[in-house]
Formats: structure tokens, C-alpha cells, sequence
């Protein structure tokens, strides 16, 4: 079986409705899809990610309405986040109606939903009668693919069809926030800023702990995060590989393996670009991967939480 890739949405729409996979974009990162309602499409989904049945899956609908019918409450604060960022980078945590599998939640109470911000899958989530289950495009603990060719990358040929929406704007997944005891909790940090969501709720988040998230990802390459820039200057291999933020060229590594997340200072920017920069450099058998970490205000917090999981960090 070859990879198709295009713009179809009927024929993405045909694929799930016969509980096969497919590829989609979303402004997060890329996303392995299929009929969320489906424990024979689930499955197959948790066995191609090779994604432990531990870790849940999260929903993606159209519209607010639709999210109603599959959950049995929705908190005041939860609805004002999701009038606030939806259609956007924002998981919801909430107490799930029966009809959602425990397979796809793994036996939580709570299921995770967002509604993506990308004309495309709208418009596919639109022409479905369920919503769609939808992990991140990467073999589980690897790098999330952020447009269609990084999926053929990680899983060559065995997706019939990724829906081609270009590259994903905010380049990095998305936050999740979860309630317990009234209190909001950020789950993970991902393209919405804690001081964004404090400021729609008016009151304090707290950023959980969460285990699995200091999983190391996986790559070909180490990848070593950097906390003084002096220490890229000092890097005596040719065969290393850097990526800046914004700072000017090392004068001993190849130009060829240096990358450039934002010339002009921009967390957002550097953001978009993260992920398919660690896809580039990876591909080139380097030594090692040195990423210099980001400044700790807004994003860049997040940023910072998403590169110490690829460490070690000096």
C-alpha cells in the first residue's frame, strides 16, 4: 500500500467510516485519525502509534454544541476557556458520557476533547456523524510530525491517506487543562501560555507533575539542551548540529548543520518551527544536537518544558 496525499475530504471521510486510519492536520501538530466511537478503529490506532493502552486518546470535534453530546458536565470555568481559545490549541478535561469507550479514555473518567483550529479537518469533522480520535502523527515518544511528509517519515507507507493541510501553524501540541476541587490544573503545557488561561479564568492554574511527560523523546540523534549560548561556541565537532533561537552562527560547526527557529526574536515563530527542525537535523547522522534553551516568560516557558524532555541539559 502507497501513502496518498491530498486535500479529499470524502475520501478521508470514506476511510473512517470504514474505521481505518488516516493522517490530518491540525495547528497543533499533524494527527493520526479515526471514528472515536469505534473500539476496532481504537485499537488499531494505540497498535500502529505503538502507543501503551495506558495513555488516553483524545477527542476532536467541530463545534461546542457536539462536545455537549458526549460529555455529562461541563464546569463554568471549562466553558469560558472554551469561548475563549476553541477552535484552538486547548484540550479539555472532562467527565465523559457512557457512549465514549473506556479503550480510548483508558478507563478514565474523563475524556480529553479540543475542537482544531484548521479549515480542513473542520470541514471533515463537519461531514462525520462521530467525532475522531486523534493522538499526535508520531510513533508514541518520538518527535510530533508538524506537516505530511514527517509522518511518511515515521510510518512510511502504512497510512492509506493523510489529508494535506500544510505545514501546522503553532507548530507544538496543545495545553490540557483539567478541574478537581474547583481548582484549574494544566495537565501539560503546550501552545497556550498558564498566564493566557489565568487571565480568561481570572483566578490561578496549577501545573501538575505528570509522570509520563518526562518521557525522553526519541531520536536518531542525542539531543542536548544548552542553558548558556556560550557553550555553543565551544562545540569542537564538526560533526554536531545546532539550533538557535536567535542567536548569530558557531564558527567551528558546519553552517549546514545549524538551523534558525525565529531571526526576528519570536517565540511563536520558534515554536512552528521546533519540531521539523529536530526532524532536519536528525536525518543528517550528527554527532549530537545542541538546542539552546528559550527565554522563560509566556511561551517560552512551555517551550522550555517541552525541550527538558530531551536531555541531558548543560
Amino acid at each position: 500500500m502507497k501513502t496518498s496525499i491530498g486535500t479529499d475530504l470524502l475520501k478521508a471521510k470514506e476511510i473512517l467510516e470504514d474505521n481505518d486510519i488516516i493522517g490530518l492536520p491540525t495547528e497543533t501538530v499533524y494527527g493520526l485519525a479515526v471514528n472515536g466511537l469505534n473500539d476496532e478503529a481504537i485499537v488499531k490506532l494505540y497498535n500502529l502509534k505503538q502507543r501503551p493502552f495506558s495513555k488516553p486518546i483524545t477527542l476532536q470535534t467541530s463545534s461546542i454544541k457536539k462536545v455537549f453530546e458526549l460529555v455529562d458536565e461541563f464546569p463554568e470555568k471549562a466553558l469560558l476557556l472554551a469561548n475563549a481559545f476553541w477552535p484552538g490549541p486547548l484540550t479539555l478535561l472532562l467527565p465523559k458520557k457512557n457512549k465514549i469507550s473506556n479503550v480510548l479514555t483508558a478507563g478514565k473518567k474523563n475524556v480529553g476533547i479540543r475542537i482544531p483550529n484548521h479549515q480542513l479537518t473542520l470541514e471533515l469533522l463537519d461531514l462525520l456523524n462521530f467525532p475522531l480520535a486523534v493522538p499526535s502523527a508520531n510513533i508514541y515518544g518520538s518527535i510530533s510530525a508538524t506537516n505530511s511528509k514527517n509522518i511518511i517519515h515515521q510510518f512510511g507507507n502504512k497510512i492509506k491517506y493523510i489529508l494535506d493541510g500544510g505545514d501546522s501553524s503553532k507548530g507544538i501540541e496543545s495545553t490540557i487543562i483539567g478541574f478537581e476541587n474547583k481548582q484549574t490544573i494544566i495537565h501539560r503545557l503546550g501552545a497556550i501560555s498558564k498566564e493566557e488561561i489565568e487571565k480568561v479564568i481570572q483566578s490561578k492554574a496549577i501545573i501538575k507533575d505528570v509522570p509520563h511527560q518526562k518521557n525522553q523523546l526519541i531520536t536518531n540523534t542525542p539531543l542536548i539542551v544548552v542553558n548558556d549560548k556560550k557553550k555553543l561556541y565551544e562545540l569542537p565537532s564538526k560533526k554536531d548540529g545546532i539550533i538557535h533561537f536567535n542567536t548569530k552562527s558557531n564558527t567551528t560547526v558546519p553552517i549546514q548543520n545549524q538551523l534558525w527557529l525565529s531571526n526576528s526574536s519570536d517565540l511563536n515563530e520558534a515554536a512552528k518551527n521546533l519540531y521539523d527542525t529536530i526532524f532536519i537535523l536528525d536525518k543528517k547522522d550528527l554527532k549530537a544536537i545542541y538546542i539552546l534553551s528559550f527565554p522563560d516568560q509566556n511561551i517560552g516557558k512551555n517551550l522550555n518544558h517541552i525541550i527538558n524532555k530531551l536531555h541531558p541539559i548543560i
